[in-house]
């Protein structure tokens, strides 16, 4: 039996017992089922050879000036630091990250903890294999339940995107959302049902858009997982920084019509997929986060946001910042220079992402 087969009898058995299954589940099934899961098999699915394209898999300049961002803020806390990064998949960042600060700013590496959330055995064997020479430097976590306040900085790259979504969708005669059902043949296939009156989204949805007059097929999506994620981390951030890269939005951008078809998407083999269930678990499945969403999180938290920008116009920043403050870094390879102008490019990844930063002082 294939992973693609055991992934489509996962779902077909949840189906016999329950008649559907939401699309965040849908999504759940397809890419964390325990060793059958898109993310969980191994084999490596970013880069040239793979589905998706990261800024990590760029190279490792992406890590060295995340690393030069965050390295003052980290000299400017007391005693012990830590960097906690969740999304870590075969730990390429940490160890960009970990080589810079080690070469160039050993007193902060001194003080260094690299904390890693990851909730996959099988994930968490890749990264400590890549990360072998930083030995006890690098402590692994299943989730936020297990840690406690941070000191230093909290990342993700590429990580709220991979969290599933509901997907809901405006009729005229009120929110619908979509589910994944059988067609009889073994086949899935997307179907909508009205949103329960007892969801508590309906309500919420009812207050947000109250007034608005939207258009039939108006979508909306909805992320419990990457906003709960995002509150944690805010939550025991004591002293630092908070920062994520990714595909997103904010809700003006939605509103004005800017994704008429919501964001929920599939590729392999860098192209995009239409038909979302044909091939479950053989696909990335991806949806933009809300960025005005995790702001207003952040800031209910005591969170302040210091940066929200293309990816290309943060690392611009921190580029001037090291050649204007004469920084140690790296030098400029032909290769290395290549790997920067894909990195803040907007033809290239530069407008692709974005990275917003939100602190807390000192404490």
């Amino acid at each position: 039996m294939t992973d693609m087969r055991e992934v489509r009898e996962i779902l077909l058995q949840e189906i016999r017992e329950k008649g559907r299954v939401r699309m965040d589940r849908f999504m759940e099934i397809c890419l964390y089922s325990e060793g059958v899961g898109y993310y969980e098999k191994s084999g490596d699915r970013v880069g040239k050879e793979g589905d998706f394209f990261t800024s990590v898999s760029v190279g490792s300049v992406y890590g060295e000036l995340l690393g030069a961002m965050l390295v003052e803020g980290l000299r400017l806390i007391s005693g012990s630091i830590q960097i906690v990064e969740a999304g870590a998949h075969q730990g390429q960042l940490a160890f960009d990250i970990l080589g810079y600060l080690r070469e160039f700013h050993p007193d902060v590496f001194e003080r260094l903890e690299y904390w890693i959330l990851e909730p996959s055995k099988e994930r968490q064997a890749w990264q400590r294999d890549k990360l072998t020479d930083y030995g006890e430097r690098c402590r692994w976590f299943a989730g936020w339940l297990e840690v406690d306040d941070v000191r230093g900085a909290i990342l993700s790259n590429e990580l709220l995107d991979a969290f599933p979504i509901r997907s809901l969708v405006w009729r005229t005669e009120g929110w619908n959302e979509q589910f994944t059902t059988s067609m009889g043949n073994g086949d899935l296939q997307v179907i909508e049902n009205p949103l329960d009156v007892l969801d508590v989204s309906k309500l919420e949805l009812e207050q947000k858009f109250d007034g608005v007059e939207l258009p039939a097929g108006f979508p909306w999506e909805i992320c419990v997982g990457g906003t709960d994620w995002w509150r944690a981390a805010a939550e025991r951030l004591q002293a630092g920084v908070l920062l994520t890269a990714d595909y997103g939005y904010v809700e003006e951008e939605w509103l004005e019509g800017g994704f008429p078809q919501g964001t929920l998407r599939g590729y392999k083999n860098h192209r995009q997929i239409t038909n979302l269930t044909e091939t479950p678990g053989e696909i990335d499945l991806t949806a933009h986060v809300n960025f005005s969403e995790l702001e207003s999180i952040g800031q209910a938290e005591g969170l302040e946001t210091v940066e929200f920008d293309t990816q290309g116009q943060v690392l611009g920043r921190v580029l001037k910042t090291i050649e204007e403050e004469g920084m140690p870094f790296l030098e400029w390879t032909q290769k290395r220079t290549r790997q920067l102008q894909t990195l803040i490019f907007p033809q290239f990844l530069g407008a692709k992402f974005r990275i917003l930063i939100q602190k807390r002082n000192s404490q």
